[in-house]
Formats: structure tokens, sequence, C-alpha cells
């Protein structure tokens, strides 16, 4: 996955969008409800961690659905598979 499918800011305001209630827990906890919430929610009407802005669009300072996807993708894969990397 090259840096331009996932830039930070996105990857911010991703999981800005998730319920603080996926936060609780030791940080392994957290980190499988955050990315099991993401994998398993639509997120297509998520907005930037300003709130001012739809994430996703077609503008140069909004994220693309697929390569937000690709990377939700690619963080559960990395999860599940943590221990034999």
């Amino acid at each position: 996955m090259s840096e331009e499918t996932a830039p930070s800011y996105f990857l911010q305001s991703l999981v800005y969008n998730v319920p603080n209630e996926m936060f609780t827990g030791d940080n392994n906890t957290a980190v499988f409800n955050i990315l099991k919430y993401l994998n398993e929610h639509d997120i297509s009407s998520f907005v930037t961690q300003s709130n001012q802005h739809q994430l996703f669009g077609t503008s140069k300072h909004q994220w693309n659905i697929t390569d937000a996807n690709t990377t939700i993708n690619a963080l559960v894969n990395l999860w599940d598979n943590w221990n034999t990397i």
C-alpha cells in the first residue's frame, strides 16, 4: 500500500468517526474494537475531524472510499496475522 493510499489526516479522520465506546479496555481491546467497527459499518457518511466537511468525495481535500476500504482491509489483515509476521 502506498503512502498516497492512506494519508495521515485521512486516517485521523477515519478514527475520529468511531464511537467513543470502542475506545475502552486495554490497548489491544481498543484496537480490535476500532478495526471491527470500521470493517463492519458503512463509512460513507464520515466527516473530517474538523467536523466541517465530508471525508469522502472527489475534491483533492477528500479521500476516496476505495482507498479507505483498502486501508481498513490492510489493517484488519495486519491485526489478524500479527503473530505470523
